[in-house]
């Protein structure tokens, strides 16, 4: 027996002992590269291996590949710690960690990858790699890219590789302070797990990771972080998924500054998932974390995504979309704290399903939570809607109190029949005065209560608590709801709703009151120096509060009639004395009648704000005409004379209408109709047209902008549409101060935005730029004029020729166009040839005056490519109209080929 032992043991292969390749030399080829070492490390078939680092000399070591380096297929451990001086990171927060081992990709060429694994060839095994201590930029590809097995077998499932990543510098220069980006930073991609900053152990909360695993993933151009297999058959299921434990990303070493990603920060594709702890994702030029999920996969709703414990942007770090956005049908469940961001805190849409279970969520630039269509969604009967967490509805709060040790809430919820619901409280600093769910809620929940509903869908709240609530700093409440899912038959989730849209002061808290201006009109003598405005507070002055003050033109204009102001007025806490702002007025010897400027208050802080929150003030004229010389009384009677024929007429008062714009074009609106027929008539070529619409879900690579690759000449017509509101650039109050410079006394009021948009066919001369032909619709603008004048005919005539011409046109100029994934961006300049007329109405008496002539204009735009054709988007033009007018459009613009209508 035991001699078969020894024949067995004899066929066994031996263990391969671990080998270690150390890099001597910053050049790229050759004994003591990182390339050599990559290359003698894939040698060894078996085993586990460690490149190391010894490279002469202190300070940064930077190796700069001339091509991109080998992939990496043994298991295999880059360890930047190992060059002398380096060391790791010791701050809980931010980093202070000494890197001195850099991969600059500045010159490995066009789509190379930094660190690669490999093979990823038909159910290859791909072993595990561990990057420690190494600042990984400027690849235009990607800073690290991980996949495994994938291809040819559907019982292949499951991750077939792992990626580490401990105490690396991803996207940034080795100090962390300014950008080097990669195309993207980390690309964790099918079948592989990513484990940055390690592994989160268990599945519940675990202490925070050891900060010398910390790492920093900023400055790169697309996404910090990618979790996706694209094109992965939804059949076979491949997953891909990643740990982020700990670290920035967004922001630089210190963690106080902002050094955000191009794309979002955490970027989640239909075949991947995330679960983030203790990270803090900063300063996107997108979404903080964008998460997707297709409905195609067989596992669609499950809870694919966690966000716990993570900071999702802060006082100057906001990410520039929300916070957190999950789209397609996924399903996550969030505790983080979420602020400062620029759309919502979270935005759920289209099937996903999202729970948010504990957190602060403020000061973001859209709703705390925002469900389905973009702004706060009314309760419907019966909650028959559907869509993001099934847009479930919430709840209405009637009353709250807090009396010494006990507390209770009253209110209803009007919901699904005989259902359970679990309610959840949150405090706040103030209500939303909108009424549109409040913009903040920072204090974590007080706490829930569950509710029942009956067979009409309805459940009254009334919870008392043991505790009252403390309301020194949150002296509101308001409330969410949550809810068991059950979007298939064996599939649950929690979601809950959006914020409740009723706000309520907790009884026996101190109110903050609220802010305003003492009236809504004020008037002051041109002679009378200055005007005092009062701003009270009122209903409370528990706490700090502050309110912005600031003054805008109407008829009075600043810096001539009055001192513009512009200044924030404070209240101490428990303070409610009236404040005064002192406007100065500037006296003249014009007469030009009264004039007005309005005062606005914004931006109340530590209260709400009340009304009137808007004042105008009248400065009224005190010039009179000056009377004719007093002539000394003659020694003898004059000879009498017979009176005149005809006396010089007197003032009198007038009242009219004004137009600027009328053309003898025919309305853009018109030609756009002919757009749209085109375009019903092309639908017959484009069958598949519907389905294109479905890319709107499916992200853009990353990349830079490239030229749009169009077909030149002809083959690359295409037609385009813009339809939006046009600014007309003359104010009345030049226009009235030109009419009193003429001699006469007159208001006027003008409606300075009008329907404004063009039709243009464009011609490609070369890829990313053509030439645009047009007609332009600059709109009409239309308005009122009153006063006097001792001929109103001439009143007429000067108001006709003071006003700015607008009208239509036609336009020739050149387009360059550039593309970004799905993303056009396009900049227009050319000139356009005009005719206005300006039209006068006054008391009967009418006046005309025709202009045409040549301007210029130009302006930018950006769009989003559904599909190979059509393309939607946004652009702001401005024109010139022969030196006296000037409009500026915002509109929607539309654009379809039309050269390969034929192919």
């Amino acid at each position: 027996m035991a001699r078969w032992a020894v024949a067995v043991a004899a066929l066994l292969p031996l263990a391969a002992p671990a080998a270690t390749f150390t890099v001597t030399t910053t050049a790229d080829s050759g004994p003591g590269s990182l390339r050599q070492a990559i290359v003698d490390a894939n040698a060894q078939l078996s085993g586990t291996h460690t490149i190391a680092f010894a490279i002469a000399g202190e300070g940064l070591h930077s190796i700069r590949p001339l091509s991109p380096l080998p992939k990496i297929t043994v298991a295999t451990t880059l360890d930047g710690y190992t060059q002398p001086g380096s060391s790791v990171n010791t701050l809980t927060t931010g980093s202070n960690a000494v890197l001195l081992i850099e991969l600059d990709g500045s010159q490995a060429g066009a789509n190379a990858d930094g660190l690669a694994m490999g093979p990823n060839d038909c159910c290859n095994y791909v072993p595990p790699l561990i990057v420690r201590g190494l600042v990984i930029n400027r690849f235009s590809g990607r800073g690290i890219a991980a996949a495994g097995r994938s291809g040819c077998d559907p019982n292949v499932n499951g991750c077939g590789t792992t990626l580490q990543v401990y105490g690396s510098r991803i996207g940034t220069d080795a100090s962390g302070t300014t950008a080097a980006g990669n195309g993207i930073g980390i690309d964790i991609g099918v079948n592989a797990l990513g484990y940055i900053g390690g592994a989160i152990p268990g599945v519940s909360e675990p202490s925070r990771p050891p900060v010398a695993d910390r790492n920093l993933i900023s400055g790169n151009l697309g996404a910090g972080v990618h979790i996706d297999a694209p094109g992965v058959n939804p059949s076979f299921a491949y997953t891909c998924y990643a740990h982020l434990y700990g670290g920035d990303i967004g922001s630089d070493a210190s963690g106080t500054q902002p050094l955000g990603n191009g794309g979002n920060g955490v970027e989640v594709g239909e075949f991947g998932a995330v679960r983030l702890l203790y990270t803090r994702v900063f300063a996107s030029d997108s979404n903080g974390v964008d998460i997707t999920r297709s409905a195609a996969l067989p596992n669609r709703y499950a809870l694919t995504s966690v966000i716990g414990q993570s900071i999702v942007g802060g006082p100057g770090l906001g990410n520039r979309g929300h916070g957190l956005h999950f789209h397609g049908a996924t399903g996550a469940s969030v505790n983080a704290t979420i602020q400062n961001n620029g759309g919502a805190g979270i935005r759920v849409e289209d099937e996903a399903r999202v729970d948010f279970s504990g957190g602060v969520i403020s000061d973001n630039g859209g709703l705390p939570i925002d469900l389905n269509t973009e702004g706060a969604d009314a309760n419907d009967a019966l909650d028959a809607d559907g869509g993001a967490n099934e847009g479930v509805n919430w709840p209405v709060l009637t009353s709250a109190s807090s009396l010494g040790s006990s507390a209770n809430v009253r209110g209803s919820l009007d919901s699904l029949p005989n259902t359970r619901f679990e309610i959840n409280f949150y405090q706040t600093q103030a209500c939303d005065p909108q009424g549109h769910g409040q913009l903040q809620f920072r204090q974590t929940n007080k706490g829930s209560t569950q509710v029942t509903t009956d067979a009409s869908g309805h459940a009254d709240i009334d919870v008392s608590f043991n505790s009252g609530f403390d309301t020194s700093s949150y002296p509101y409440l308001t409330a969410l709801t949550r809810f068991l899912s059950r979007p298939t038959s064996s599939q649950e989730a929690i979601v809950v709703s959006e914020v409740s849209q009723t706000c309520v002061l907790i009884a026996g808290a101190p109110s903050a009151g609220s802010v305003q201006l003492e009236q809504a009109a004020y008037s002051v003598s041109e002679s009378g120096g200055s005007v005092n405005l009062v701003v009270t507070r009122s209903g409370g002055s528990s706490g700090a509060a502050s309110v912005a003050v600031a003054t805008a033109d109407q008829t009075a204009l600043a810096g001539s009639d009055y001192t513009s102001v512009s200044t924030t007025v404070t209240f101490a806490d428990g303070d409610a004395a009236p404040r005064t702002v002192s406007i100065a007025i500037t006296r003249d010897d014009a007469v030009e009648g009264d004039e007005r400027f309005t005062v606005a208050l914004s931006n109340a802080s530590g209260a709400a704000l009340g009304t009137p929150s808007s004042a105008t003030v009248t400065i009224t004229d005190d010039d009179t005409q000056a009377p004719p010389p007093t002539e000394p009384p003659p020694t003898e009677p004059p000879p009498t004379e017979p009176p005149p024929t005809n006396p010089p007429p007197p003032t009198t008062p007038v009242d009219g209408s004004l137009k600027a714009g009328a053309g003898a074009l025919p309305p853009t609106l018109l030609l756009a109709l002919g757009l749209v027929a085109a375009l019903r008539r092309a639908r017959r070529r484009l069958s598949g047209f519907a389905l294109t619409l479905l890319a709107v879900a499916t992200p853009a690579q990353a990349g830079g902008p490239v030229a749009v690759d169009e077909p030149l000449g002809w083959a690359g017509l295409y037609l385009g549409t813009q339809l939006g509101m046009g600014h007309f650039a003359q104010t009345p109050a030049g226009l009235s101060r030109s009419l009193v410079e003429a001699g006469h006394t007159a208001e006027v009021a003008l409606d300075r935005s009008a329907f404004s948009g063009s039709l243009y066919l464009g011609v490609p001369v070369y890829p990313g730029l053509a030439i645009e032909a047009g007609v332009q619709d600059f709109g009409t603008y239309e308005g009122s004029l009153s006063g006097s004048s001792a001929d109103a005919a001439a009143l007429a005539q000067d108001a006709v020729e003071a006003l700015d011409p607008a009208g239509r046109g036609v336009s020739l100029g050149i387009a360059h166009r550039s593309e970004r994934g799905h993303w056009r961006f396009t900049g227009r300049v050319g000139g356009v040839y005009y005719r206005s007329t300006q039209k006068i109405r006054l008391d009967g008496i009418d006046a005309e005056d025709k202009d045409s002539g040549l301007g210029m204009g130009g302006g930018i735009g950006v769009g989003y490519r559904i599909g190979s054709r059509l393309s939607l988007g946004l652009t702001a033009d401005a024109f010139t109209l022969g030196g006296d007018g000037s409009v500026t459009r915002l509109a929607v613009q539309l654009e379809y080929p039309i050269g390969r209508l034929g192919r």
